[in-house]
């Protein structure tokens, strides 16, 4: 079965300096349209892609939230 592609996702991230400047805090908000996929599903996707994410991992040493909203 071939893979399909959610219409849209669109994510943000905010990043918070402290004196320095340090980042302390980045907050992604995740919001798609996922077609025949449960909020729960799609909140289990969001955490794996945040976790394996290469800029996530690199940034390993500020708290990283995740904010993520399936809309239909």
């Amino acid at each position: 079965m071939p893979v399909s592609h959610p219409p849209a996702i669109n994510t943000t991230a905010t990043v918070h300096l402290d004196e320095g400047p340090k980042i302390t805090l980045i907050e992604l908000v995740t919001e798609a349209v996922v077609p025949n996929l449960s909020d729960e599903l799609f909140q289990k996707h969001a955490e794996a892609a945040k976790k394996g994410c290469p800029v996530s991992m690199a940034l390993a040493g500020p708290k990283i939230t995740l904010n993520a909203k399936l809309l239909k």
